[in-house]
């Protein structure tokens, strides 16, 4: 099983530029771990890394020139300490640390002060160019929209449930880390064997939830 590199001890030994770079390092590796189809960033990894001590805050100290309670108000929702606020805000941070966003002065108006970007919805669906476009989000201008637009998709593989019909685009990474196996083949298809990332697998074996289960599909 795949164990987590730590890459933060106490965020306070280092400056907090320091702490965003080796964050952003963690999601570019994530993304050329795994051997499968597409690259893609499970939320595990996310929150893994999201949640070491400190983390956060020390990046917002970076990044938000905002007060320092404007930024313990920001990193409590982005940990979902706020019972307004959804896990997908950390997907949202993390997206926008990835980019190497230069807004972080309009995070607090984008994201916590929207009364339609409260829900527990947030990146439920991947946000639509059109929307990402409004004056109340990044705008038409510049390329944050569409960058925010294409890579949100590395960071929602899809999770696969016994008995869920659910219509994906073809741009949602399936979440498998290893080549497909041809197992098998006949006139109706084939039959691949595939590893599929830990937590995007809703199977029980003997009752037991299983941290990574190799399945045919």
């Amino acid at each position: 099983m795949h164990r987590m590199k730590k890459y933060f001890v106490r965020s306070s030994q280092y400056e907090p530029e320091a702490v965003k770079k080796k964050y952003q390092e963690r999601l570019k590796d994530e993304l050329n771990r795994y051997t499968g189809s597409t690259p893609f960033v499970s939320f595990k990894t996310v929150k893994d890394i999201s949640t070491e001590s400190g983390v956060i805050r020390c990046i917002l100290q970076h990044v938000y020139p905002g007060s320092n309670e404007e930024k313990d108000c920001i990193t409590s929702a982005i940990l979902g300490l706020e019972k307004d606020f959804s896990d997908g805000l950390l997907r949202v941070f993390a997206i926008l640390l990835y980019m190497d966003w230069d807004g972080w002065s309009r995070f607090k108006d984008i994201f916590l002060d929207h009364k339609n970007r409260k829900d527990a919805n947030m990146l439920e669906e991947p946000f639509k160019l059109l929307d990402l476009q409004r004056d109340d989000f990044f705008g038409d201008t510049g390329r944050s929209a569409r960058e925010f637009e294409n890579t949100q998709y590395w960071f929602l593989p899809i999770h696969i449930k016994p008995g869920c019909v659910k219509y994906y685009e073809g741009r949602h990474p399936m979440p498998f880390v290893s080549q497909s196996k041809l197992l098998n083949e006949g006139g109706y298809g084939k039959v691949y064997e595939d590893q599929v990332m830990s937590g995007h697998l809703h199977l029980i074996k003997n009752g037991i939830p299983t941290a990574t289960e190799k399945v045919n599909l």
